[in-house]
């Protein structure tokens, strides 16, 4: 097949026969995301089967397409052509004065070290391969809808007659910045109040020397072997509420992991995390069970220590052509397993994870993220004797760290926004001292991204929306109304911070600077109130309003 004109638009798809399948579901979510039939999909491997291909066809190809796309999986770097042709597209994109866009798809866990991908955006953008995902269709649909974009993006080039084909920029290898100077719709990188997810990763910064801490601390646990030849593959993130456990793990440790930060684990099977609730056995068999070979009752994880090691067993049989060594599962919020749910159910629970991390030559790593005033309760657990050699203290964010989240992803090519000389600094300055650094500055800048004009942010601008204290206030306002559910639970909230001391003059308006004992504060209502007030302090922490840490037990 050839090209027919210079006004058409190719995509090349490089895959093997092994993931036809794959192949198959994107071509067919591609299909209606391309309009016209300036658009041409042509595989290689799907002419191949048909007796049609020849080399040269091949070459001509690869210099005529505009989009690239490799469908990497262990058969195609297994396979001698595929991985020729990924190294010949990779050394023609970087020698040739013509825009080539290159997108790697990781089907499946596989070690991609060796190729010089670093410059490229492979999809998923989290690096999740896309047998690991729930939704083969849903993560189908998401890529097709990325390249749609990038062709709409070629076609307005053309469609201008501003540049020819030929005429394109030298290639960037990131194939989602503008191959022209027209606008690209801007992103805004700051989550707010949120944590940052894998989906954010791009514009996570700040915690670059703390998320390495993670990774080593993480090495270590791996090749520390312990008595009787026994592993201790469970590290423990510890931290105050709003400090960033969460945004470290998720858009940080897990993301770098998947690129390959430690050897091997760029093939490693990270599951879904698990937040235990009030059910932690429930909530892990429900991230256990779309890998498993045979259906999983959640009883048999509360019945025997021993399960976890054997589903982890069954896990790496069932991906064991991918190569996998390891099998990561986090659990976040693990505060709940001391808050929710009864002592003998927590001593199980906590039992089934040791057990699994103990396991001689096992492939379970176990990542914990804790609030650090819960650390006392963790101590007197059968987890402490592995956490206390193995655990990170996550600590406020420096100023510099904080320098680093605010100006680096602005300048990103998605964002592409400036500062008024001295906001920066205004910013850093009004941030001092704070409680919740990461939680707040994210929401401020995520404000000033929304309401700043030109794409530049200014201090009238930071004003307009009422500076730090004020944006707090009216956030804090809207909590005391909104989520507090009923007046009882207001008065409790009144109570507490004017115990606490306010920074602002109205009873509900306000963020502590001092702490209390929680025990303390959960009788400001008297006893019969006692309740009241661990609810309304578990609201208040969780919308930021309130900080807990080692002091507040």
């Amino acid at each position: 097949m050839a090209v027919k004109s210079s006004t058409d638009i190719l995509i090349f798809i490089s895959h093997t026969t092994q993931d036809k399948l794959y192949f198959q579901k994107l071509k067919v979510h591609l299909q209606p995301l391309l309009p016209g039939n300036e658009t041409q999909l042509w595989s290689f491997q799907e002419d191949t089967s048909l007796g049609k291909i020849r080399e040269q066809e091949i070459a001509e190809h690869l210099q005529s397409a505009q989009i690239i796309l490799l469908l990497v999986s262990p058969d195609y770097l297994a396979d001698e052509e595929c991985a020729e042709q990924m190294q010949e597209v990779l050394k023609r994109a970087s020698s040739k004065p013509r825009q080539m866009y290159i997108i790697p798809i990781k089907l499946r866990p596989c070690n991609l070290d060796k190729y010089d991908l670093k410059d490229l955006v492979i999809l998923p953008r989290d690096g999740t391969p896309m047998s690991q995902l729930s939704d083969l269709d849903e993560a189908m649909q998401s890529i097709a809808d990325e390249i749609s974009k990038f062709v709409q993006q070629i076609r307005e080039v053309k469609s201008t007659n501003k540049i020819s084909s030929k005429a394109l920029k030298p290639p960037t290898l990131r194939p989602f910045e503008l191959i022209n100077s027209g606008p690209l719709k801007l992103i805004n990188p700051y989550v707010g109040l949120q944590p940052f997810n894998s989906q954010d990763a791009n514009h996570f910064f700040g915690r670059k020397n703390l998320g390495q801490k993670v990774l080593e601390e993480l090495q270590n646990a791996l090749k520390d072997r312990g008595i009787h030849n026994q592993g201790s593959r469970l590290l423990a993130i510890i931290g105050a509420s709003g400090v960033g456990k969460s945004s470290l793990v998720h858009a940080g440790v897990l993301p770098a992991l998947k690129r390959g930060a430690l050897p091997g684990s760029g093939s490693w099977l990270i599951l879904n995390t698990v937040y235990p609730g009030s059910d932690p056995f429930e909530k892990t068999a429900n991230v256990l069970r779309p890998h498993l070979s045979f259906p999983l009752p959640t009883k048999w994880l509360e019945e025997s220590e021993h399960a976890l090691v054997t589903f982890a067993n069954n896990i790496l049989q069932t991906y064991r052509q991918q190569q996998v060594m390891h099998i990561v599962l986090v659990i976040d919020q693990f505060e709940d397993v001391f808050t929710q749910i009864t002592d003998e159910r927590r001593r199980k629970f906590i039992q089934l994870l040791t057990t699994a991390a103990k396991e001689e030559n096992g492939s379970l790593i176990i990542l914990l993220l804790l609030r650090a005033d819960f650390y006392g309760q963790l101590i007197e657990s059968a987890a402490y004797s592995l956490i206390d050699k193995h655990h990170v203290n996550v600590l406020t964010m420096s100023e510099e760290e904080q320098r680093e989240a605010i100006v680096e992803p602005a300048k990103l090519p998605d964002v592409q926004v400036t500062f008024e000389d001295g906001m920066v600094d205004l910013l850093l300055k009004d941030m001092r001292g704070q409680k919740n650094a990461l939680p707040w500055l994210q929401y401020i800048l995520w404000r000033l991204f929304e309401e700043c004009e030109d794409r530049h942010i200014t201090r009238a601008v930071y004003e307009q929306i009422g500076k730090l204290e004020g944006t707090i206030a009216l956030y804090a306002d809207k909590v005391y109304l909104e989520k507090l559910p009923s007046d009882r639970h207001r008065e409790g909230t009144r109570k507490l911070f004017l115990t606490l001391g306010p920074i602002s003059d109205t009873d509900h308006t306000i963020i502590a600077r001092h702490g209390m004992v929680r025990s303390d504060a959960e009788r400001l209502l008297g006893e019969d109130g006692q309740l009241i007030m661990q609810e309304t302090i578990d609201i208040l922490l969780n919308q930021r309003l309130l900080s807990a840490d080692l002091g507040a037990t």
